[in-house]
């Protein structure tokens, strides 16, 4: 157990229209991610969806190529100011043959609006645990910002998850 006075953290700024200062700082481990956030599923409680008209799914093999404008859409986002988060484009389709990331997609007529790829490996050893999924990578078109897709996505991602740790416990259970 890490007792709290064995915990740092600091903190570097920039000018966000100052590019060169901020690729120096990504190219060299300083601030190369956009956040870390935890939360128990238990705490994602049941509720009604906010968009009944959007249907989500679960993307398997091929069909996570259904999401390739969507990614890239997230790979030049997190070009931009302030975030400076630099993708090598090379390795750009290799991220959809990885059989360890699972996407998960969020509809409308037919059209895949937005996205959230999960993964058990996260980016920091709090992550290194068999409970804990991580998300990889979330992306909303533009003209469905701020009507709640994303979040009825992550209720969506919560409830599969929750349906498979119960499947596994009734498993378990039966032995």
């Amino acid at each position: 157990m890490v007792r709290e006075e064995e915990v740092t953290s600091f903190a570097l700024s920039r000018y966000a229209n100052d590019t060169e200062v901020g690729k120096s700082l990504a190219l060299n481990g300083f601030g190369i991610r956009c956040s870390d956030s935890i939360m128990k599923l238990q705490e994602c409680k049941p509720r009604k969806l906010y968009n009944s008209n959007i249907t989500f799914m679960e993307l398997r093999n091929d069909e996570k190529r259904l999401i390739l404008d969507l990614r890239l859409g997230l790979t030049k986002h997190l070009l931009e100011p302030p975030v400076y988060f630099p993708t090598h484009i090379g390795n750009y389709m290799e991220w959809f043959s990885k059989e360890n990331i699972r996407v998960f997609a969020a509809g409308i007529s037919g059209e895949i609006i937005g996205f959230i790829s999960t993964q058990d490996e996260g980016e920091t050893f709090i992550s290194e645990t068999a409970c804990m999924k991580n998300i990889c990578g979330a992306f909303v078109k533009k003209e469905f910002r701020g009507k709640n897709v994303a979040d009825d996505l992550l209720f969506y991602v919560c409830g599969v998850y929750e349906r498979e740790e119960q499947n596994i416990l009734a498993w378990i259970a039966r032995l």
